[in-house]
């Protein structure tokens, strides 16, 4: 559905122009509910860059947490505020755990 919104358009959405984005952002936090570090990862970059496969994000960088929120976010504007639909899949989720000392 997303896709189809970025390639397309519907009533709702036009369809990515150039200088468009549309990015998540993930925003680790420790035991004590402080951020540590936030990552982006851009699924869209204009008409010619838009990802249509599964990509690889490592999130090694947000360092120890034990959460992550995901926050979408773009310039697409309909007048009432961001326009795409706010959608992205993950998988395959690999987790490391410390080793306990």
């Amino acid at each position: 559905y997303a896709f189809n919104c970025f390639v397309n358009g519907n009533s709702l959405t036009g369809k990515i122009t150039e200088g468009d984005t549309f990015y998540v952002k993930a925003t680790g936090y420790d035991k004590n509910d402080e951020i540590t570090r936030e990552c982006t990862i851009y699924l869209v970059n204009g008409p010619d860059n838009i990802v249509d496969k599964w990509v690889k994000w490592d999130l090694s960088s947000l360092g120890e947490v034990s959460r992550v929120d995901f926050n979408v976010q773009g310039t697409s504007d309909n007048g009432f505020g961001f326009s795409q639909p706010a959608y992205f899949a993950y998988d395959d989720v690999a987790v490391r755990f410390p080793l306990s000392k």
